[in-house]
């Protein structure tokens, strides 16, 4: 009914921590109207986010960095995603202990992406506006 019928959206959420969020209002909205939840509700658990990273500058030109710190060298991956999830840059890599930083340029249209920096498998998420 929500394709051709109402008028409501499906809003993808690639970020651990907010789609989390939005999982704990949904079910504590549920609960209130059923029987079924028990005393705590699945999924009410809080996540950290797995990696801290940063992009600068943000907003840019198509010429950023992203920088991290990790404890070992590990795999590491970046991708970056238009707003429709389509992959338009990616760039695998081995990253070092310590700190890292790394030059990224690109010739992608002016607009809003996704940055995903994935490590030993874990993805992490950061918005990227290029002017």
């Amino acid at each position: 009914a929500a394709e051709n019928n109402n008028d409501e959206n499906t809003v993808f959420v690639h970020d651990e921590v907010i789609a989390n969020q939005y999982y704990q209002e949904f079910m504590a909205r549920y609960c209130e109207l059923s029987t079924n939840c028990g005393s705590q509700p699945p999924g009410m658990e809080e996540y950290a986010p797995r990696t801290s990273f940063n992009i600068y500058p943000n907003p840019n030109a198509g010429v950023y960095r992203v920088e991290f710190v990790l404890a070992e060298a590990q795999k590491a991956n970046i991708r970056v995603m238009d707003m429709t999830a389509k992959v338009v840059h990616t760039n695998a890599f081995k990253a070092n202990a310590g700190d890292n930083v790394i030059a990224i340029k690109n010739d992608l249209d002016a607009g809003q992406y996704i940055l995903e920096l994935t490590i030993d498998g874990v993805a992490s998420f950061l918005p990227l506006i290029i002017e």
